[in-house]
């Protein structure tokens, strides 16, 4: 307290000037000490602030970017739901195989429209619209699924495409004129990826191939792109289909 143990022990008296000074800095020390504590809790306070913010913004953009944006995309079936939906696709068609792609909307569009491109030698013979679904009276569907299922002993392949709003089947011919179709062999190709659905540009689905002494594995992007130069199978059938809002 400002004096010695001598004096205390002395007895002599402390000056009231010594007690004051010495309870005022006890008191400033309290004081300083405390505003340390201060400082040091309104950092962890901003830290925490801060840590909120950033697990907010970040939890904002996943809700943003799964739930409110747009939602549009194609993909073919995985092999663990083909096996249920395709065996019965197989079953009542009575195609020699079938492949399904799914699609899924979060916006409205107006139409669906499907194409097929024949290609013989590498080369690109003709392109024919197969069908457009017009939505704008009763509305687009948010899901719906495609199917092309090839039936080789009658050299057709089946086209189907059903949501909740249509359906919508039809047969095209293959392989027309073509002698010992017996001695084809065939194969297929389709798009294995989700693709996000792009208006008014049209999408691959599957190609498929047909041929007499082999046939060459190409890339369903190279076949949808035109780039067939190197690729001298005999047929190619490439389906494909565009949205349009």
């Amino acid at each position: 307290m400002g004096i010695s143990i001598n004096e205390f022990l002395a007895g002599e008296d402390l000056r009231k000037e010594q007690i004051e000074e010495k309870a005022e800095i006890n008191l400033l020390q309290i004081a300083k000490d405390s505003k340390k504590k201060q400082k040091s809790l309104q950092n962890i306070i901003w830290f925490l602030v801060f840590l909120i913010i950033l697990l907010s913004g970040t939890l904002g953009v996943v809700f943003y970017w799964k739930v409110r944006l747009p939602q549009n995309y194609i993909e073919a079936v995985s092999i663990s739901r083909k096996n249920i939906e395709m065996q019965t696709a197989e079953r009542i068609y009575g195609a020699d195989e079938a492949f399904s792609f799914r699609y899924k909307m979060t916006d409205k569009f107006k139409s669906l429209t499907f194409y097929i491109t024949e290609y013989q030698v590498g080369k690109k013979i003709s392109k024919s619209k197969i069908g457009t679904i017009d939505y704008e009276k009763f509305g687009s569907p948010k899901e719906g699924i495609i199917v092309v299922a090839p039936y080789f002993a009658k050299a057709v392949v089946r086209f189907i495409e059903k949501d909740e709003k249509a359906k919508f089947i039809t047969e095209l011919p293959v392989l027309q004129d073509v002698e010992a179709r017996s001695l084809i062999e065939y194969s297929a190709v389709q798009r294995e990826e989700k693709q996000d659905i792009q208006y008014g540009k049209e999408q691959p689905l599957i190609a498929l191939f047909y041929g007499k002494d082999g046939m060459n594995a190409i890339p369903i992007q190279d076949i949808s792109s035109g780039d067939l130069c190197f690729f001298e199978n005999d047929y190619i059938y490439y389906f494909s289909v565009e949205f349009h809002k």
